[in-house]
């Protein structure tokens, strides 16, 4: 939906979790007792779940809410190399002294993990 718009399919209903203080729970406006759910390691998906559940089938259902400017630190690894290894020329190697260097990767040790690199 668009700004100003309403869309039953894509509006929530925000409310407290029933378990963690200081998380939220999304509910389907259009659907009540579905709720948005983490699957990891990267899916999004809406489950049918009773209110008080604590979760459903290892996907998370409490979510805390974070300023976006501490977002850093809870980046893994995984997403710096990745992000990284997507632009290697072919055969699609770096070398570690070549990936010591790259900024992202020595921002990532310094400020998350507390050590240099």
């Amino acid at each position: 939906a668009r700004k100003g718009e309403k869309d039953e399919h894509v509006n929530f209903v925000v409310q407290p979790s029933p378990w963690y203080s200081g998380a939220w729970r999304f509910e389907a406006a259009s659907q009540p007792g579905w709720f948005l759910c983490f699957q990891p390691p990267t899916y999004l998906r809406m489950v049918a779940q009773a209110p008080k559940a604590v979760s459903h089938a290892a996907c998370v259902l409490d979510f805390t809410l974070i300023d976006f400017a501490l977002m850093y630190k809870f980046i893994d690894i995984k997403e710096i190399l990745v992000a990284l290894l997507q632009n290697v020329p072919e055969p699609g190697w770096i070398t570690f002294d070549q990936l010591k260097c790259q900024p992202n990767v020595a921002e990532y040790f310094m400020k998350i993990l507390q050590v240099p690199i």
